[in-house]
Order: C-alpha cells, then sequence, then structure tokens
C-alpha cells in the first residue's frame, strides 16, 4: 500500500486492544485551513477506541497537522468515525474492509464516483461510506443501519429454540400410501373370496373406495414396518382421517384430505359426517316430488326441526370454545342444506353440513391438537370457498369468506356471525354476482342484496331481470320443442290433393314474379292447419294466428329458414289489404306501416309459400265486390276439403 504524506497506516500492537487490525487512516488532503474526516475501523467497540486513541495522536500530533477532529461518532461494530468540519471542496474518501487485504482507502471526489477500484472479495458485500467535506449523514451512526450494510438483506429467522412446524405430507405421498393400502386390502380381498383375474381386481378396487376397514388394513401394515420411513407421516394422516367420520359428498363431489391441523391467519372449515342426514321420512318425501322447487321449503321446517336445532346449538358451543382459545378476531358459523347430497341420495334424504370461517389479519391462528378440531368425530375439510390470498389481499378475500355465508343464501338454515356485512366490510356487486352465477343466490335474493351493496343499483337490478326474463323465454321455448317433437311422431302422412299437387307446389321450382297464394277452406278439425305445415315442414314453416287480425304480424319470419308462412284463420279483407305480400314479389315489403312509421318494418318473402286457411272463406268471398271476388280468385289456389286431410 503506498504511503505519502497524507497516508497513514497504524497497526495497533498494544496489549490493552483485545484485537489488533491493519488500519488504514486517510485524512483526505490536509491543509492549515481545511480539516478532513478521519475513518477509524476495529473489530470491536473497544479495540475501535484504542485505534482511534493511536490515530489521534498519530495524525493530530505526529505528523503536526493544525487541526484534528472536533466530533467522535461510533457504534458498536467495526466502524468508528471520527470527523470535523471543512469548509473547502477537496477530496473525502472511503474506507473498505477485506480479509485477504486488509483495509482499503478509496478516495472519492465530491459528488463522484471511486477513483480507484474497489476490491470484490469483500465480507458478503462491498460497503462504501462517502463522506461530504459539509456534511455526514448521521444514519451511518445508527447499528441497526450498519448492521444492514454489512451483509445482503436475508430472510427473517425465527428465535432461537423455536423452529417452524414440520411441513404437512403432500398429495403425492398420501396418494402413494392410499396405494399401498388399497393393494393389500384388494389381495386379501381376493384371496378372501377365492377370485382372481383383471375383472374381479377391478372391482375390488371400486369397492376400495367404500369399505370400512381401511384403517385396520393401514395399522398392520405400520406395525409390520412395510411402509417406508419417508411415508410415516402421511400414514400417520390417513390413519387420523381414516378414524374419523366420513364427510358427506355429493354426486359430483370428490372427497379431499382431512385438516388434521391448520396454520394461518384465516380459512373456512366445512363439516359433515353420517350425522348430516336429518332422519325425517316427511321431508324426504317433499324432495322426491318437487326437487329443487322444495328447496325453500325444506330449509324452513329444517330451520324448527328439533334435531337440527340441538345440532346448531352443540356447533354453536364447538365453535365458541375454538375462538375463546385462539387469537381469532372474526368468524362466521353456516348450517346448510347439502342440496346436491340431499337430491342425489336415493331416495332423497335432507343433509346439512356445516362451514366455519374465521380469520386474524396480523395474527397467526394455529390448531395443532387433532381432537380438538373434531365435531361429532368429524374433522374439518377446507371448503371449495375458502379464501385463498396474500399479503394485503388477505382483508379482502376474508371479507368475501365471510360473505359467502350470508344468510340469504340458497339452502341457509342456522346463521350466526360477530361480522356482519355492509357494516363490519363493504361488500363488492361482485360478489354478489359471482354466487348468483353458481346459483347460490335466489333472483330476489341477488337484488335485496344490490340494493343494500348502494353501487350501481338500477344497473345490477336490471341485469337480474333482463336475465329472469330471457331464461323464462329459454325454458318456454325449449318446452314447446319437446311438446312439439311428441306430436310430430304422431302425426300421419297427408292426403294428396291435385291443385296442391298439380297447380300449386310447381310454382315453387322455376322463378316467377308472381305466385298464387293456397287457400284451404272448409269445416274444423279436418287437418288443413297441419296439412299447411306439412308442405314445408315444420321447422320451416312460420304459423300466424290471424283471427280477428288485419295485421299479421310477421317480425318473427327469417327467409334464411322459413320456406312457408300459414295464415291461420285469415280473412279475405286482410288478404285484399296486403295484396303484395301474399302475391310473394321480388321487393322487400314494409309492414305496420302508420303516419310516423315508429313500428314499421321491412320483410322479403321471395320464394315462399303463402297459405290461408279459414272455415269462412267461402262466404266472405260471395259477400265482396265483383272486383275484389275476381282479384282473389285468379291469385289463389282454393281448395274446398269435404274430408280429413291426413291417412
Amino acid at each position: 500500500m503506498p504511503r505519502d504524506d497524507h497516508v497513514h497506516t497504524l497497526r495497533a500492537h498494544s496489549p490493552e486492544c483485545p484485537c489488533p487490525e491493519d488500519i488504514f487512516v486517510h485524512a483526505g488532503c490536509p491543509n492549515q485551513k481545511d480539516w478532513r474526516p478521519l475513518v477509524v475501523v476495529g473489530r470491536t467497540l473497544t479495540g475501535g477506541l484504542v485505534v482511534a486513541l493511536w490515530a489521534f495522536l498519530l495524525v493530530g500530533r505526529g505528523s503536526h497537522q493544525p487541526g484534528f477532529p472536533a466530533f467522535l461518532f461510533f457504534c458498536c461494530g467495526r466502524i468508528i468515525i471520527l470527523f470535523s468540519h471543512s469548509g473547502k471542496k477537496g477530496t473525502s474518501s472511503v474506507l473498505l474492509r477485506s480479509p485477504a487485504h486488509g483495509f482499503l482507502g478509496v478516495p472519492f471526489r465530491r459528488g463522484g464516483r471511486p477513483t480507484s477500484k474497489v476490491f470484490q472479495d469483500f465480507d458478503r458485500c462491498c460497503v462504501p461510506f462517502p463522506f461530504l467535506s459539509t456534511f455526514l449523514d448521521i444514519m451511518w451512526t445508527f447499528p441497526a443501519v450498519l448492521t444492514w450494510l454489512k451483509a445482503p438483506t436475508m430472510k427473517r429467522r425465527r428465535l432461537t429454540h423455536k423452529q417452524p412446524p414440520p411441513a404437512p405430507p403432500s398429495s403425492d405421498e398420501l396418494g402413494q400410501v392410499r396405494t399401498l393400502v388399497r393393494d393389500r386390502w384388494v389381495a386379501a380381498r381376493l384371496s378372501e373370496h377365492g377370485r382372481g383375474g383383471q375383472d374381479a381386481r377391478a372391482v375390488a378396487k371400486r369397492e376400495f373406495s367404500s369399505a370400512s376397514n381401511k384403517r385396520g388394513t393401514l395399522t398392520s401394515l405400520l406395525e409390520a414396518g412395510q411402509i417406508p420411513a419417508r411415508l410415516h407421516a402421511a400414514a400417520l394422516r390417513l390413519v387420523m382421517a381414516w378414524t374419523s367420520e366420513a364427510p358427506l359428498l355429493g354426486p359430483d363431489e370428490a372427497e379431499g384430505d382431512a385438516m388434521s391441523s391448520y396454520r394461518g391467519s384465516g380459512t373456512m372449515f366445512r363439516y359433515s359426517g353420517s350425522w348430516s342426514r336429518v332422519p325425517d321420512a316427511e321431508l324426504s318425501a317433499v324432495l322426491a316430488a318437487k326437487g329443487h322447487a322444495a328447496i325453500p321449503e325444506v330449509c324452513a321446517r329444517l330451520k324448527r326441526h328439533p334435531y337440527v336445532q340441538g345440532l346448531w346449538h352443540e356447533f354453536s358451543t364447538f365453535s365458541q370454545q375454538l375462538v375463546s382459545t385462539t387469537p381469532i378476531a372474526r368468524w362466521t358459523a353456516a348450517l346448510e342444506l347439502h342440496v346436491e347430497a340431499s337430491l342425489g341420495a336415493n331416495p332423497p334424504v335432507p343433509s346439512v353440513h356445516i362451514h366455519f370461517m374465521f380469520d386474524a389479519i396480523g395474527k397467526t391462528i394455529s390448531f395443532r391438537a387433532e381432537a380438538g378440531l373434531k365435531f361429532r368425530n368429524s374433522q374439518p375439510y377446507k371448503s371449495l370457498s375458502a379464501p385463498v390470498a396474500r399479503g394485503r389481499a388477505c382483508k379482502r378475500a376474508y371479507d368475501q369468506g365471510h360473505f359467502y355465508l350470508t344468510p340469504l343464501k340458497t339452502g341457509a338454515i342456522c346463521h350466526a356471525t360477530n361480522a356482519p356485512p355492509f357494516k363490519s366490510y363493504p361488500v363488492s356487486p361482485e360478489w354478489i354476482t359471482g354466487m348468483w352465477q353458481g346459483d347460490k343466490l335466489s333472483p330476489e335474493a341477488a337484488k335485496e342484496l344490490y340494493l343494500k351493496c348502494k353501487k350501481h343499483v338500477k344497473q345490477y337490478c336490471d341485469n337480474v331481470s333482463a336475465q329472469v326474463q330471457m331464461t323464462q323465454q329459454n325454458n318456454l321455448q325449449e318446452r314447446q320443442a319437446a311438446a312439439q317433437a311428441a306430436l310430430r311422431r304422431m302425426q300421419r302422412p297427408r292426403v294428396y290433393l291435385e291443385p296442391v299437387e298439380q297447380d300449386f307446389l310447381p310454382q315453387f321450382q322455376v322463378d316467377m314474379f308472381r305466385r298464387r297464394f293456397l287457400v284451404l277452406d272448409g269445416p274444423t278439425k279436418l287437418g288443413k292447419t297441419m296439412f299447411a305445415s306439412s308442405l314445408a315442414g315444420p321447422e320451416r314453416t312460420l304459423e300466424l294466428n290471424c283471427a280477428s287480425s288485419m295485421e299479421p304480424n310477421l317480425r318473427d319470419f327469417d327467409s334464411d329458414v322459413h320456406r312457408a308462412v300459414v295464415f291461420d284463420e285469415a280473412s279475405c279483407a286482410m288478404v285484399l289489404r296486403h295484396k303484395k305480400l301474399f302475391q310473394g314479389g321480388v321487393q322487400p315489403l314494409e309492414l305496420a306501416s302508420s303516419n310516423t312509421n315508429c313500428y314499421s318494418y321491412k320483410v322479403w318473402v321471395y320464394g315462399a309459400m303463402m297459405i290461408v286457411t279459414s272455415n269462412t272463406w267461402s262466404a266472405e268471398l260471395q259477400e265482396l265486390s265483383i272486383e275484389d271476388a275476381s282479384w282473389l280468385r285468379s291469385n289463389s289456389v282454393h281448395v274446398y276439403c269435404t274430408q280429413k286431410l291426413y291417412s
């Protein structure tokens, strides 16, 4: 290391110095008018003070410099800073420590970068200390800041003697244990019944899912040492799960893993078991007869049912015990009808399950005792609607979890909470929409919650009303299509009518400017309307009811779909009022015209069959003027029916 008039190297050999160090002192460019910072480094506070004293004597007196430090800042660590005020521009310094190279002084220009190369093998990180001539930031003197500067930021470690709980078994480990138990159980099953073969093994594997002695098989494997050591935790978890009540599941639900312990800031538990089924033959008959339509009635009657009331009182006591022994801040409990399991049973049986949502923002809730989490020998399962979030999003996610258990929810029976919605937390309209989409809320309940939400109320309520109306229309169309399909199977073939086959139908095989329309006249119950629909097929025929109407409604006419229009019970006056329509010209026609044409519309009926069915056509024709009657006779194919038009 070079030495000159401005650089001093001090080595402390005194016995009083607990840790002699190589000290590099850079005092800037000494001048009789300038005082410069003096940086002294030692491993400990005592060693640093001893070295600082030696540096003071060396720099302040040995070199006969007129100025020496006026202030002394130090901290419990390796760094002691002595500095004095200087009013001149000049060079400040940076002191760096390296185990391999001792100490290195790096001169800094005010506001500039280092003028010499910085070694890269420093302790964990390279810590520069820039000292401006007029100001030394006092933050460098705090021990916490210096500790942070000495090494890179590390993850916070737990206190000594407090290790984190072991990680729970993974789903792969649980699956491996299940496979071992299943194979042993299937082998014993086949040996017991003397069966073999691939089909028998497949049947036994299906029986294993509902077997009640799986725990005994697993216990025997553990006692025999046939479970690998790495799978012991997973095996013990399954022993506890198979000891408890099996959860109540719907037809499409999959069994998850029971939660034997929990550690976190909040989640939602779900409890169910054999106790979930409510023994009531009358309610079972109501479910079997009405299905989903019976849910409100069944929930209202279950709320007054003695068995359900006792179950709810027992769980309320159990949940309050959990709350009192943990730092739970907010909780919500709800007893609900398990709709899928109730209707999926054969015969249907009213079944309930219980949700328990809890949280404690900023605190850790820990359940380690597996027995303490059991309710009626049933371990909790993590609800499918349990909130999942991290960081700042936890509060909002937990709010949504509490709101999910609203008493207006479909299937809700009993409810209790210390965090009521709209008061303890704001409710987002999207939460209501999500539950409504999942059929967890009825349209009426959704409107009520939107009203309480007080945000875009009209927009959301109009959306609900529109959806209900369109759903009703779709259901009506589906029922109508089903009825038409049933009647179509009963329909008989039409008879042969020469005027229809020879005069009317051939018109549509060639292009024509005008075509004649067909009139099927005669007494009722001869099948005139069905005959007319069969000419182009029911799917491609638009049937209109024109009784007592002078303006046919063709708004539903689609030229790409319909090939025939049947004007049922149309009068001669209506036809005379719309001559071009019944001639089927190539030009588009405007209908429902008025002075303002507010409700007018256009249709293009070229190539479509125009068919009139009437019981009074001949009588009306006699009462018309000669001109009108002549026009009708010239532009129509009139068939008077006296017998049934189907074979």
